[in-house]
C-alpha cells in the first residue's frame, strides 16, 4: 500500500496504491522522489512504523528493500549514541589522564632539575652557581662588614683519582667537605662545591687577624684528622678578604671577583708543597696587574718589534767547543725594560 517508490515505468512513481483488501485503509502519505536508492519513513502492511531502505538493481526492473521497525532503529540509534558517548567519555578520560601524567612528570623533572642546579649530587652542598648567588646576597646585605673567602682543592687529586678509583676519590671529597661544612657552620657562612675537588667558603669576620688565627686552627685540626684517614691527601687554600672602605661604598664588589683573587693566590703555591695557603694582598695585586698588562700588551709589543732572539750556547764537555745554540725569545719592554723569562 502507499506510493510507488520504484517502478519500471516512471509514470507510476509517487502514485497511490491501495490493495483490494476489505476493511484495509493505508496510512501512507509519504512523498517519494524518483531515485535509485535511499531511505524513507513509512508504515508496514501491518501499520507498524518502519524505516524502508531500498536500492535498485542495475540492468533489471527489480529493487532490493529492507524494512526495519522504527522502534528497533530508535533502540539501535540510542545504543549507538550511548556507545558514542561512552567512547567520547573514555577518550576524554584517557586524554586527561595523559595530561595529568605529563604534568606530574614535568613537575617531577622540574623539581629534580632545580635541585640539580642548586645542590651538588655527591656532597649535597651548593653548586658553584648557587654558592655565588647566596654569597652575593650575604655580601649585599652586609656591605659594611668584613668577609673572608676561601677557595680550596686537594693537591694531586687527579693522581689520587687514577690510583685509587673514582669511588675512593669521591669518599675523599665527601670526607673533606664534611670538615669544610663545620667551618662554614661555625661562622654562619656559605659553602659550595665546584668542579671535582674544588670548594668555596664565604663568611663574615670581625678582623683579618682573628679570622686567620681561626683558619690556622682549623687547618691544624684537619691535618691531624687526615693523618688517621686511610688515604693521605693534602689540601691547599687561596684566601681573599673583603674589607669595606670609602671606595667600596661606590663600587660593586662581586663574589666572582673575590673567587678570582682567592684562586690567583692559591695558584701561587701550586708548586710549593711546603705551603698550604696563600693570601691575596697588595703584592699579589701588583703581580696580577703586571701579568694582565703583559698579556694585554704582547701583541702591540710584537708589532713594535720589542721581542728579540738570544742564543744559549751548547758546549761539548769533552772538547769545550760550542757545537750549537738554543734560540730564546726575550722581551725588551718599553715600560718594564728587559723582562725576565
Amino acid at each position: 500500500h502507499g506510493k510507488f517508490i520504484v517502478h519500471s515505468d516512471d509514470t507510476w512513481l509517487n502514485k497511490q496504491y491501495f490493495p483490494a483488501v476489505p476493511g484495509f485503509q493505508s496510512k501512507s502519505s509519504i512523498s517519494v522522489v524518483n531515485k535509485k536508492e535511499g531511505m524513507i519513513e513509512t508504515f508496514s502492511t501491518k501499520e507498524v512504523p518502519i524505516f524502508l531502505f531500498f536500492r535498485r538493481i542495475e540492468n533489471t526492473n527489480w529493487s532490493l528493500g529492507l524494512s526495519i521497525p522504527k522502534e528497533s532503529a530508535d533502540t539501535l540509534k540510542y545504543t549507538q549514541l550511548i556507545y558514542q558517548i561512552l567512547i567520547i567519555a573514555i577518550s576524554c578520560f584517557v586524554i586527561i589522564s595523559v595530561l595529568i601524567l605529563e604534568l606530574s612528570l614535568f613537575s617531577f623533572f622540574s623539581r629534580n632539575q632545580l635541585l640539580a642546579t642548586t645542590r651538588d649530587s655527591l656532597t649535597n652542598l651548593f653548586t658553584r652557581q648557587k654558592f655565588e648567588e647566596e654569597a652575593q646576597k650575604l655580601l649585599n646585605r652586609n656591605k659594611t662588614s668584613k668577609f673572608m673567602l676561601i677557595e680550596t682543592d686537594i693537591r694531586g687529586f687527579k693522581f689520587l683519582n687514577q690510583n685509587n678509583g673514582i669511588e675512593e676519590a669521591n669518599k675523599i671529597v665527601c670526607y673533606f667537605s664534611s670538615f669544610l661544612a663545620k667551618l662554614a657552620e661555625q661562622n654562619n657562612g656559605v659553602l659550595g662545591r665546584g668542579h671535582a675537588d674544588h670548594f668555596y667558603i664565604f663568611y663574615k669576620i670581625e678582623s683579618v687577624h682573628k679570622a686567620m688565627n681561626n683558619f690556622k686552627e682549623f687547618h691544624k685540626n684537619l691535618a691531624n684528622e687526615i693523618k688517621n684517614y686511610e688515604i693521605q691527601f693534602f689540601p691547599k687554600y687561596g684566601i681573599a678578604f673583603y674589607i669595606p672602605d670609602s671606595e667600596s661604598k661606590f663600587k660593586k664588589t662581586s663574589i666572582k671577583e673575590l673567587i678570582g683573587h682567592a684562586t690567583f693566590a692559591k695558584n701561587t703555591i701550586k708548586e710549593n708543597i711546603l705551603t698550604s695557603y696563600a693570601i691575596y694582598d697588595s703584592t699579589l695585586l701588583k703581580k696580577s696587574n703586571d701579568e694582565h698588562y703583559i698579556e694585554s700588551h704582547m701583541e702591540q709589543a710584537l708589532q713594535d718589534k720589542e721581542f728579540f732572539v738570544m742564543y744559549q750556547p751548547k758546549i761539548d764537555l769533552t772538547t769545550d767547543k760550542v757545537v750549537g745554540a738554543e734560540a730564546l725569545v726575550r722581551w725588551n719592554s718599553s715600560k718594564f725594560g728587559l723582562m725576565a723569562p
